[in-house]
């Protein structure tokens, strides 16, 4: 996720958070991922006070508690990448919304990834990340995305009317 990317005046961070929710329902759907868990980064280069104004307290809470207890998804690790000092606070923001499991989860490494790559196999990461990955077409996973939000509410037409 990189939410220095994100542009407000583009897409509402309501709007960001959906999608990225979406991606994570679509990957608890796969075996592998609820056996072993997710890993997930955080990269937070160029993201800026002009964007972290548009996120309240509100959304902030809203996305610890989805991530830190709606979701079943069993986080093995947070690496947050590329921080900057509006990256602590935002993360001074969440903490109390949290719980001390997921926080000990978290590791803010910056731009020195050993510890990411003790975790994570160099073959999936990208460049960026000192993987050897090749980059991506994003099309492919928006695809993907949008025949699992079709599947997705098919499964939850029966709850509904609930």
């Amino acid at each position: 996720m990189k939410l220095g990317s994100w542009i407000p005046a583009q897409t509402s961070f309501g709007s960001a958070i959906a999608s990225s929710f979406y991606g994570w329902e679509m990957s608890l759907m796969d075996e592998k991922t609820q056996m072993h868990g997710c890993i997930e980064i955080v990269d937070f280069d160029k993201f800026c006070l002009r964007q972290m104004v548009r996120i309240g307290l509100k959304e902030i809470k809203l996305i610890c508690n989805m991530l830190d207890g709606t979701l079943p998804i069993r986080w093995r690790k947070f690496f947050v990448v590329r921080q900057n000092y509006v990256t602590d606070i935002m993360y001074a923001m969440a903490k109390p919304f949290l719980s001390k499991q997921f926080k000990e989860n978290i590791r803010f490494i910056g731009y020195d990834y050993t510890e990411l790559h003790k975790m994570v196999p160099l073959e999936i990461l990208p460049p960026e990340y000192g993987g050897t990955a090749e980059r991506r077409e994003h099309s492919l996973f928006y695809k993907k995305l949008s025949d699992f939000e079709a599947k997705l509410l098919a499964y939850w037409k029966p709850f509904k009317n609930l």
